[in-house]
């Protein structure tokens, strides 16, 4: 559904999600395009913690930007 959501939000060239009303792609239900919209991504706690979600992933730690040290490969690993 993010890949939609952005999809959506380049071919309309816009960034934000109320433009894309009625925009959706030919795989998903347009009523339930609409829904997901209104009562999901343009709620304020969804754009408050995308925004975070956002700001995180741009983090420098030590210089360089930080990432993930968990998963498959042990931590001493890295």
């Amino acid at each position: 559904m993010t890949r939609a959501r952005k999809r959506a939000m380049s071919d309309k060239n816009t960034t934000n999600i109320m433009d894309c009303i009625n925009k959706c792609q030919v795989w998903i239900n347009n009523n339930d395009w609409n829904q997901m919209i209104k009562d999901i991504w343009f709620t304020p706690e969804f754009q408050r913690r995308s925004k975070s979600a956002k700001n995180n992933r741009i983090t420098e730690t030590d210089g360089k930007l930080s990432t993930h040290s968990g998963g498959t490969m042990s931590f001493a690993s890295y």
